[in-house]
């Protein structure tokens, strides 16, 4: 490659120059900007895993753990390296000693060890393991407020009055249920049987939390796990694997972007393709000397993809530099939802993602034009005849090219065949309409006679040689089409889930409403308000006949006297 020549091609031009650099930015500062910002949140969840977890395996179940389940837990407690804790979550009330009071809470009994990772914060700064005890709990600073208690004050739960020993103010796995219904208490395993509050029917979550030290066997003790546990009542995961509701949504959200950042990559691979043709169309008598110097089509190919490239090299560095920036702006917009202690970082591999994404997208959208240079002949210096345009398998081979790293990118964020492929063909249908209703407008408009010699002088330089305005309108369109496409998204889901509820529909809800607390409530709304009785409680068994999960979720009749006995749903809670 030629350096003048290639100095002499970039310098002439520089309008051209800078709307391919420009095109070439755009089509990485959103795709970097969500690689980089991707990273730190998934370095930081990936980092506070365990402590979400309070352990490296966690298994969890609605239904109590079967005995292959327990005795696969009791071999791992007995090895070296491998600890176990279980703990037990349910809701019920609990009742002050000498009085009426009494409070929906949700109790979370533990066994010795728990959490693994991370602390249980106390008020008083002392250490968990140090505090809760036998015959102890430790309860949210709200249920002292509710209730008018404090430390050293008695507490009903259950069967056993319980002393209270400290207040809750933080929690390691906090985050893996936002909403609570009632206050924590915290109480020992050792206490649990004593309370009374766990038997047949009773709605409590069950979990067994793994920690491993060789973090190397931490998938053996999960798959030896899996293989023990029942998979339609039980699910084990790692600290790997777990998604909770915090990582699932920084996950879809960022999915969401990648697909605006690939639809912005082809828009701007369009306009790549429309300034790089116009720049060499300004060219053609340049190339046809060039032809008759004897010049070969291999080597103008060459010396223009040099250019290309060199002007591509520019807008990777200055789409580089503006994604860093963009990066760094997104916790500042979603600093609400953001979780704790993120350290956003200069990812490296977002960047070498970056130089290698803008020498592909600069390699595939300049392939076509500069393959079209092939058409332009030492004749065109004396007819200044349009040079031949690509057709047959080259300009299909180039649209196939095109669709297939459309494609590649979208499968990327998916990791999904069949939502990339409607992806793929719901873009390339909205260039194609967009592309035929542009060229059909602007055929009606080239045959229309207008009086008026202002407009009609406006409508006749749309159609000037050389010009891209059918690529122009294209993009304009599409990109708008992405505009009106997310706004008809936000007002059908508000249209779905906000206003499709009645009008007489609640929009506060009361939980744990006493009866001597009834009259108060009345009086508080000032209108005649009803009262609903709410019984939780797990289906065991219908007409005899016990019942476990299926695999679908729902209920499988199993294990009984009478299997085809039938199902009275009406008969299983009455309530007076």
């Amino acid at each position: 490659m030629h350096r003048r020549f290639a100095y002499r091609q970039i310098t002439s031009s520089p309008k051209q120059t800078i709307v391919f650099v420009a095109c070439v930015a755009l089509s990485l500062v959103t795709l970097v900007s969500i690689g980089g910002f991707g990273e730190s949140i998934n370095n930081a969840l990936l980092r506070d895993a365990r402590k979400f977890l309070s352990g490296d395996v966690v298994v969890e179940s609605g239904f109590p753990f079967d005995d292959s389940l327990i005795n696969e837990l009791d071999e791992l407690r007995a090895e070296n390296g491998v600890n176990v804790a279980r703990t037990y979550e349910f809701l019920t009330i609990v009742r002050v000693v000498d009085g009426e009071d009494s409070l929906l809470t949700e109790i979370k009994a533990v066994e010795p060890g728990y959490p693994f990772y991370g602390e249980v914060g106390l008020q008083s700064g002392q250490r968990f393991s140090q505090v809760l005890k036998s015959g102890e709990i430790l309860v949210a600073q709200s249920l002292l407020d509710r209730m008018g208690l404090q430390v050293g004050d008695s507490l009903r739960v259950g069967d056993l009055t319980m002393t209270i020993a400290g207040v809750v103010v933080s929690e390691p796995d906090q985050p893996v249920d936002l909403f609570n219904i009632g206050p924590r208490i915290f109480i020992a395993t050792s206490d649990l049987d004593g309370t009374g509050l766990i038997r047949l029917g009773s709605r409590v979550s069950y979990r067994a939390l793994v920690q491993v030290s060789d973090e190397s066997q931490v998938d053996a003790v999960a798959a030896r796990l899996t293989a023990a546990a029942d998979p339609r009542q039980v699910r084990v995961d790692t600290f790997r694997t777990n998604q909770f509701m915090v990582q699932r949504f920084f996950e879809d959200f960022l999915n969401f972007l990648g697909l605006i950042g690939i639809f912005t990559l082809l828009l701007a691979g369009i306009g790549i393709q429309s300034s790089l043709s116009s720049f060499i169309r300004e060219r053609e008598a340049t190339i046809a000397i060039l032809r008759t110097y004897g010049a070969t089509s291999r080597f103008i190919m060459i010396q223009y993809f040099g250019v290309a490239h060199i002007l591509g090299l520019a807008g990777t560095a200055l789409g580089l530099i503006l994604g860093v920036i963009l990066q760094w702006t997104f916790p500042v917009i979603f600093a609400p939802f953001l979780p704790p202690q993120v350290e956003f970082i200069l990812s490296v591999r977002a960047i070498l993602e970056g130089v290698l994404l803008g020498f592909l997208v600069v390699t595939i959208f300049t392939f076509l034009p500069i393959y079209q240079l092939q058409g332009v002949k030492p004749r065109f210096i004396f007819r200044k005849e349009a040079s031949e345009a690509a057709t047959g398998w080259v300009f299909f081979f180039a649209q196939a090219l095109i669709l297939l790293f459309l494609s590649a990118m979208t499968f990327r964020y998916l990791h999904d065949t069949l939502r990339t492929a409607y992806f793929a063909v719901g873009v390339v249908s909205l260039i194609l309409i967009i592309t035929f209703m542009t060229r059909a407008i602007l055929h009606v408009l080239k045959r229309r006679k207008i009086a008026s010699l202002d407009v009609r002088q406006a409508l006749r330089g749309l159609f000037r040689p050389r010009n891209a305005t059918t690529w122009i309108i294209v993009t304009l369109a599409a990109s708008l089409s992405v505009l009106f496409t997310i706004y008809l998204i936000e007002r059908n889901l508000d249209a779905s889930f906000v206003r499709a509820y009645p009008e007489d529909a609640p929009n506060v809800v009361l939980l744990d409403i006493q009866p001597d607390q009834r009259d108060g409530i009345r009086s508080m709304l000032g209108e005649d308000t009803e009262f609903i009785p709410l019984v939780q409680a797990r289906i065991h068994q219908i007409n005899g006949v016990e019942v476990i999960q299926s695999e679908d979720g729902g209920l499988d009749r199993n294990r009984g006297p009478n299997p085809n006995a039938p199902i009275e749903l009406d008969s299983m809670f009455p309530i007076t």
